[in-house]
């Protein structure tokens, strides 16, 4: 059994114990065995950046009650964008339907050329 100083390194622990390092460091992970050094020493994890927060939906902000137009825009366009160039790509597609310019039906065929235009 090994047991140690909670300030002993690992390595300090396979001289005084005469085991190997890596059995050290294996026995100490599988018993949570982790001195403050041990701890110190272990190499960070490198992790995914988080999701960033979507924000709120744009009912409500845009237009004052949920409208059909509004909200079947709403859905097409992707809540994955960064929030405020989500809001100008659903600003500009309602313009656009309410102008007559762009058909409620081809809405989301029509959605890219809105994203590469803002």
């Amino acid at each position: 059994m090994i047991t140690a100083h909670p300030e002993w390194t690992a390595r300090r622990v396979a001289e005084e114990t005469g085991r190997e390092l890596p059995y050290v460091h294996s026995l100490a992970w599988s018993k949570g065995l982790k001195t403050a050094p041990m701890r110190a020493s272990r190499p960070k994890l490198i992790t995914r950046p988080k999701i960033l927060s979507r924000g709120p939906t744009l009912t409500g902000i845009i237009a004052a009650q949920p409208h059909e137009i509004f909200t079947a825009i709403d859905q097409i366009v992707p809540r994955g964008l960064d929030y405020d160039r989500r809001k100008e790509v659903v600003s500009e597609m309602i313009l656009a339907v309410l102008e007559g310019e762009l058909n409620l039906a081809d809405a989301k065929a029509a959605y890219p050329r809105f994203l590469s235009s803002s």
